[in-house]
């Protein structure tokens, strides 16, 4: 008999440990659902987000003419090629 209660201790044992990964996976379950139902917007890092930097008109004018500058130097050097 007392081969009998060892072994019905175990499977008492096994039963307590199966329950508890049971809930685990089905709190697992649950976490990925929530995920999906919301688009996965909660699984992302938020991020702070910069403000645009604002240039002036006249400093906007003052980088297209140097682009365009720059430009014209590189179509002069491959006429030159």
């Amino acid at each position: 008999m007392a081969d009998f209660s060892k072994f019905l201790q175990q499977l008492r044992t096994d039963k307590a440990q199966t329950e508890r990964q049971l809930k685990r996976l089905g709190e697992a379950i649950a976490a990925l659902q929530k995920i999906a139902a919301d688009g996965g917007r909660s699984a992302r890092v938020e991020t702070k987000r910069r403000s645009r930097r604002k240039v002036s008109k006249t400093a906007r004018k003052r980088m297209a003419a140097a682009q365009k500058a720059r430009w014209a130097k590189v179509r002069q050097q491959e006429k030159a090629a």
